[in-house]
């Protein structure tokens, strides 16, 4: 059996998952978080230094401690980054430096299987469980409990912010004020620019409606 995706059923009881981002790569921090009384974690492959086996054992710690695990990719055009990270058990994916419909579309390509997207099969990955279970019962839990999360932390994406939670693929959305107020020339100040604070009101208004 493949267990439903953790934040998408606490996201339909209303309810508001604690979380966390993880860039060391050590398990026993990641099972401290378990412990701790949070829900999921995001484990960074952007910015960090977590290679694949790495991020793989951050995810087998994350399950063994009842988070779930989220994997930030270095791109979101990176197919064999979201490949790697959804073979290794990750539930879902952050997808940095979102600007448009069509990068969440490109990167959903990459993560689902036919016909939803064109990803690759491989029956003997962790997420499949090594092909100890029913391969077609892995494809449709992957179809249907895998989160792709846009990062909009780049102008354009606020632009096509309607456009982007429209798409059937996007239950999640994260705003990056950090990232944004750079690109906006607000260097530092993050959710204290105003500009960067209007952003985040259309971006939420935005949610509301879908």
């Amino acid at each position: 059996m493949f267990k439903r995706n953790r934040l998408l059923e606490m996201l339909e009881r209303d309810e508001i998952p604690l979380g966390m981002q993880c860039f060391t790569g050590h398990p026993a921090l990641i099972e401290v978080m378990g412990m701790t009384g949070f829900d999921f974690v995001m484990i960074d492959c952007e910015h960090s230094g977590n290679d694949v086996c790495a991020m793989e054992s951050s995810v087998r710690a994350a399950q063994q401690a009842g988070l779930a695990p989220y994997i930030r990719v270095p791109d979101h055009a990176d197919e064999t980054a979201i490949r790697r990270a959804l073979e290794a058990g990750a539930e879902g994916i952050f997808l940095p430096m979102i600007r448009s419909a069509a990068d969440v579309r490109l990167a959903a390509k990459c993560a689902f299987f036919p016909p939803m997207g064109e990803r690759g099969i491989c029956p003997a990955t962790r997420a499949a469980r090594y092909a100890f279970r029913n391969f077609d019962q892995y494809t449709a839990w992957n179809n249907a409990e895998i989160a792709l999360v846009p990062m909009i932390e780049h102008p354009d994406a606020v632009r096509d912010i309607d456009e982007i939670c429209a798409l059937e693929e996007v239950k999640i959305i994260v705003f990056g004020a950090g990232d944004l107020a750079y690109a906006m020339g607000e260097g530092t100040l993050m959710m204290k620019s105003p500009r960067v604070q209007e952003a985040y009101r259309a971006v939420l208004d935005s949610t509301s409606i879908s």
